[in-house]
């Protein structure tokens, strides 16, 4: 199995680079087209975003830890789960739709529009895809979710290039619709020619599995959902806070720091999806926290060469991105945020993985995620009141620290050891014995 996790780290390796890259691309087209108003209002909108992205309960996630057990049933239980995604799809687009009397009693209405589109159609389509994407890791087929990747990436730059004939929101919104749904179609394709799956013929016959739908959500879902839902608020919810004390400008300049520090979320966040994939073949207890702890020391070196990185060249990126126009703090807030995801990305999430499907993860979202998100709350609206952009994005810092803490305590419920689990010497011993091979 070694070589199958080794292969799917490296095939997720290059899809996390052509979509890093593709977004890194696509962002300083659309940071340097779009005037810094209208970039700030699609910052609001995904802020908004947070207080609706409860309903996106990624039921699929039962797929990682359950899939040995489907058998046979594997096609209902795919076409339950995509028709359920449908649904949800339908519902996240009416409350995007919502917001646009909401925020357009200040702003232009049509412009507001268009913002929400921008933003609004690509969650809504890997929503509908999810399902796929799991299966095939579990089947160490990430191969094909990389061609796809590398698919929509393609079509994502080819068609931004546009932005520089027609710079306004309208055409980056009409550009979403376009490669949402090409990627839609090949991925459809994929998945009845790649992964064997005849969805909608068993779907005729056995029609929905509620069961098995009510199951999966109530019983492991829903506190999944609660968790990523918690961590999507606190990532994504600086420029609601923001909004409600600052001008479009600075959320704007904003935007851009939590846009370019998100490079750091990359690589420990496909390690520890991978860790998720490899945990759900192993049934030994004592060997799936070895397995953890490699995974914790692989993202750690990750995340100090991450830091170092954004350190000695993150000016150079930010006027990559923006000229000499973004402010001198700019920079000093995307180092705090560069420094908060690589505290959680690099030990809490392997150990998020290993207790997502080892542990209890209802028990982790009241006793880590929960009280996190609360301490959260309190900090970014005091930081954003009295210290504005800088306040924020050192609080994003302190909130990780805490969520870190309390995910230590929790881990080691499970009989978890902290002993020994750095070894420098060990390390470069089997890096200089690999790099002689």
């Amino acid at each position: 199995m070694r070589k199958k996790i080794i292969s799917a780290i490296l095939s997720s390796l290059v899809e996390r680079g052509i979509f890093t890259f593709s977004q890194l691309l696509v962002s300083i087209i659309v940071i340097y087209t779009l005037p810094i108003a209208s970039y700030g209002l699609i910052g609001i909108v995904a802020g908004y975003y947070v207080f609706i992205h409860f309903l996106n309960v990624a039921t699929e996630v039962i797929i990682l830890r359950d899939h040995k057990s489907y058998g046979e049933r594997i096609n209902n239980v795919m076409y339950s789960l995509v028709v359920l995604n449908c649904l949800k799809a339908v519902c996240l687009l009416g409350l995007l739709t919502l917001l646009i009397p909401l925020l357009g009693r200040e702003i232009d209405r049509h412009e507001v529009a268009w913002a929400v589109m921008a933003f609004g159609i690509a969650p809504v389509v890997d929503s509908v895809v999810g399902p796929f994407t799991v299966y095939a890791a579990t089947k160490f087929k990430q191969k094909l979710v990389t061609k796809l990747a590398g698919i929509r990436a393609g079509l994502n730059i080819t068609l931004s290039l546009g932005m520089f004939a027609v710079p306004s929101l309208e055409y980056l919104a009409l550009k979403e619709v376009c490669v949402s749904a090409i990627y839609l179609g090949c991925a459809f394709y994929a998945i009845t020619h790649k992964l064997d799956l005849s969805v909608w013929k068993l779907g005729r016959k056995g029609g929905v599995d509620w069961k098995f739908l009510h199951k999966s959500l109530f019983s492991y879902a829903i506190w999944t959902h609660c968790v990523g839902m918690v961590t999507f608020y606190m990532y994504r919810s600086d420029t609601f806070f923001l909004s409600l004390f600052e001008s479009l400008e600075t959320i704007g300049y904003y935007s851009i720091a939590l846009a370019t520090a998100n490079v750091a979320n990359v690589l420990p966040q496909l390690i520890s999806y991978q860790n998720s994939v490899a945990l759900s073949h192993e049934d030994d207890h004592s060997k799936a926290l070895r397995m953890t702890n490699n995974f914790v020391r692989l993202s750690f070196y990750v995340g100090v060469i991450t830091i170092l990185g954004f350190v000695l060249f993150g000016k150079s990126y930010l006027y990559l991105l923006k000229g000499d126009a973004c402010p001198p703090d700019t920079y000093l807030q995307m180092l705090c945020i560069v420094v908060s995801l690589v505290i959680v990305k690099t030990v809490a999430s392997p150990y998020n993985s290993f207790i997502n499907i080892k542990g209890s993860v209802y028990r982790m979202f009241l006793r880590v995620v929960l009280p996190t998100g609360m301490i959260a709350t309190g900090l970014y609206y005091t930081s954003a009141k009295w210290w504005g952009p800088n306040g924020i994005a050192l609080a994003n810092i302190v909130t990780a620290i805490v969520w870190l803490t309390l995910q230590i305590i929790e881990v080691r419920r499970y009989n978890y050891r902290v002993d020994g689990l750095f070894d420098v010497k060990r390390d470069l011993r089997v890096i200089r014995a690999a790099w002689h091979r």
